[in-house]
């Protein structure tokens, strides 16, 4: 893993956002590889946005921005947008876009408060982390989960489809 310092967006819509994004991480990815590895390597990159009524909500700079955030994600179903970029060795661009909708249960402001003192709302598009305690909060997550975790492994089987050659014998190298 090789982070990139790449601006995000933060506005415009949420999933031209979130594929720009991931695009920008990962075009800055392979340009910080040397030619040799770029010739071997597949980079992959995503990014995550999560957007209520066209909204996003990004990462939160202080426990006060956070505190408003779930608030107002616990008002009605959110949605959290995965942007995925990965660019093979021939240098093609492949993406692919998932989206899954979650719905918070009715929130009390003591409730709110709790998960905030948790501090996971640190780095976390939309203040909360559904892999840690803010799974709690959920009442209902659409199809794709891994989505909301980090990466929908649904929209990447899409994009590795033909990485390999027919008959490669790639797959055997980690097998000798």
């Amino acid at each position: 893993m090789r982070p990139t310092a790449v601006e995000e967006r933060e506005s415009g819509d949420p999933v031209e956002v979130a594929l720009a994004n991931a695009v920008a991480k990962g075009e800055a990815g392979s340009q910080s590889l040397s030619n040799s590895e770029r010739s071997e390597c597949v980079v992959l990159a995503a990014d995550t946005v999560v957007a209520l009524s066209g909204k996003i909500y990004g990462k939160p700079a202080d426990a006060a921005q956070a505190r408003q955030y779930l608030t107002e994600l616990a008002s009605g179903a959110h949605e959290v947008i995965g942007g995925i970029a990965l660019i093979d060795v021939d240098g093609v661009l492949r993406t692919a876009v998932a989206r899954t909708e979650v719905e918070f249960k009715p929130l009390s402001s003591e409730q709110i408060e709790a998960q905030v003192a948790l501090g996971e709302w640190q780095d976390r598009a939309g203040g909360y982390a559904i892999q840690l305690s803010g799974d709690q909060m959920v009442a209902r997550i659409g199809e794709d989960r891994l989505n909301v975790v980090g990466l929908s492994t649904t929209a990447l089987g899409g994009l590795v489809q033909g990485l390999l050659p027919t008959g490669s014998s790639a797959p055997n190298r980690y097998t000798d």
